[in-house]
């Protein structure tokens, strides 16, 4: 793995070798990366003890750790020095950096064979500047990857309405909830207190944008739609983004801009850029033209 310097067009090594390398993240400051390893562990040959359900199965074990590389820049150029956060014993294999660069949580799923959907996950938060590892939140229904707010004093995520004790049921006491359904909550780090953002809000979040300290953005599922809506923490009130199609697809938005391409039931798929505080939408690239150039659409009604 290399560092490539864009002004002097030169590259570094910085990693040499590693088997199993997975994936990697840069920390918001630039000051370092986090990189996980996946091994896999072949099985024995003759017998084996089955102790957990996927040991069934004729694929082998595969176990995962994490690493972070501190990078130093000085005069004489660019050096680094890694450090094994976890190891493959533990086999925590999700990551999550915080924008101030300071702390990380860490999680790993688990079976569980007492609860739905019988696979929890299990976290540890890291203080990156005095090494402490404490324990964070532990769940069935929580799904990666969290999401940190721009001051890194909370995280939103989505869950299940069973959830905190049933945080997020809309229900009467006697139905079972659908804890697929995607709902948000947010969750204070230093308070540890929780709140469901979305008990009332009727389509289901499938990603998560933490824009600024009090807007969220949502890509959500909304019966046969597929939308953006954004949500104010302060003023608690959801509004639908005019996206000009039915079906947004491959989203990403950063501050105050959204890209994702979409299409609806008149509209093939296009590239489409959102300016979300004015509500501009334009084209910014319509890379089907060649391919649907003799369609002509119908209206839907």
């Amino acid at each position: 793995m290399f560092i490539y310097d864009l002004n002097s067009h030169s590259k570094r090594p910085v990693l040499v070798e590693t088997p199993d390398f997975s994936e990697y993240h840069w920390a918001p400051d630039n000051s370092f990366f986090i990189y996980s390893r996946s091994m896999s562990t072949p099985k024995p040959k003759d017998y084996t003890h089955v102790i957990e359900l996927p040991a069934r199965g004729k694929s082998s074990d595969i176990k995962s750790a994490l690493y972070i590389v501190y990078i130093n820049r000085s005069s004489e150029g660019l050096s680094s020095v890694t450090h094994q956060l976890t190891d493959f014993s533990e086999d925590y294999s999700q990551f999550s950096i915080s924008p101030d660069s300071k702390k990380v949580i860490i999680a790993k799923y688990l079976n569980d064979y007492q609860v739905r959907p019988y696979i929890k996950m299990s976290s540890k938060i890291i203080d990156l500047g005095t090494g402490k590892i404490s324990p964070f939140l532990d769940s069935n229904w929580i799904r990666m990857p969290f999401i940190w707010s721009p001051d890194s004093t909370a995280i939103a995520f989505i869950s299940g309405p069973s959830t905190f004790n049933n945080m997020g049921k809309n229900l009467s006491k006697e139905t079972i909830p659908n804890d697929y359904d995607g709902q948000v909550y947010h969750y204070n780090i230093k308070s540890k207190m929780a709140k469901c953002l979305t008990k009332t809000f009727k389509p289901s979040v499938n990603t998560i944008f933490w824009s600024s300290r009090s807007i969220l953005y949502f890509k959500v599922t909304d019966q046969s739609y597929s939308r953006l809506y954004s949500y104010n923490l302060q003023k608690h009130r959801f509004k639908k983004i005019n996206s000009l199609v039915d079906y947004v697809n491959h989203v990403d938005i950063k501050q105050r801009t959204a890209i994702y391409s979409g299409s609806s039931t008149g509209r093939y798929p296009k590239l489409y850029i959102n300016q979300l505080g004015s509500g501009s939408v334009t084209v910014l690239k319509d890379y089907n033209q060649t391919m649907f150039k003799d369609v002509q659409f119908g209206k839907c009604t």
